[in-house]
């Protein structure tokens, strides 16, 4: 009887482990789509800030190499790096919209 147990427990624990593997690889492909669409879509809003973001993703790993990161360690690199990227340089042109208000919504230097 308890072969039975074992064999079923075991048998149930490979269907969990092959059923986690299957859901995990489809959301890392997922992850992966979903990022590409928005590599995309900021090449066509602003082909230059799509270029930065591709080019300092090819350093990280470039880095991550040399520092002789796992396969795994590179591969988070690669889907993280283009988020941060993305990030920083959202926030660098909201501050620059900031400082530097279109010519439409500033003051005139004259009396009015």
């Amino acid at each position: 009887m308890r072969e039975i147990v074992s064999i079923s427990v075991g048998a149930a624990a490979t269907g969990l482990i092959a059923r986690e593997h299957t859901l995990r690889s489809r959301a890392e492909r997922l992850g992966a789509a979903t990022m590409e669409t928005l590599l995309n879509a900021i090449d066509a809003n602003d082909e230059a800030t799509g270029a930065h973001v591709r080019r300092v993703a090819a350093y990280a790993l470039i880095l991550g190499e040399a520092a002789g990161l796992d396969d795994r360690m590179l591969h988070s690199v690669e889907r993280i790096v283009p988020c941060s990227t993305i990030s920083a340089s959202s926030t660098a042109r909201s501050r620059t919209s900031f400082t530097n208000p279109p010519s439409s919504l500033r003051k005139s230097a004259g009396p009015s």
